[in-house]
């Protein structure tokens, strides 16, 4: 059951990327590798954490945590679950934040700065030859 479960919320999941929808898949084979019992249960859910606690970074192990909460809330959704075995789970540490990309305008001017560089390096270059 709990592979047509994880097949059906993947269904779910068809309007994203690629990237998305492999990580999806990626997360939750691992967890019924780690946790195959149905129903989820608190218990199967903090042994997976553990394992990826124990033996990944926190980023895996929080991006993973998500995916599986977003599964047992489909999964009460659908009617799979009566109550949500996660509600008194404290979700895994935070991994620290990374930094953020420049804002656009600024990607632009300084990718303009750089052009108009190249271009002026290149001019100089050719008037010395």
């Amino acid at each position: 059951m709990l592979e047509k479960a994880i097949e059906r919320f993947l269904l779910t999941k068809a309007a994203l990327d690629d990237g998305s929808q492999n990580l999806y898949r990626k997360a939750l084979t691992s967890y019924r590798r780690i946790s195959p019992e149905w129903p989820p249960t608190l218990e199967s859910v903090v042994r997976f954490i553990n394992h990826y606690q124990t033996n990944y970074k926190d980023s895996t192990t929080h991006v993973y945590y998500n995916v599986v909460r977003m599964f047992i809330a489909y999964l009460i959704k659908k009617k799979y679950l009566n109550e949500n075995p996660l509600e008194d789970l404290s979700p895994p540490r935070s991994p620290d934040e990374l930094p953020r990309a420049p804002p656009l305008e600024e990607l632009k001017r300084f990718f303009d700065h750089l052009e108009s560089e190249v271009e002026r390096v290149l001019f100089l270059a050719r008037k010395k030859h």
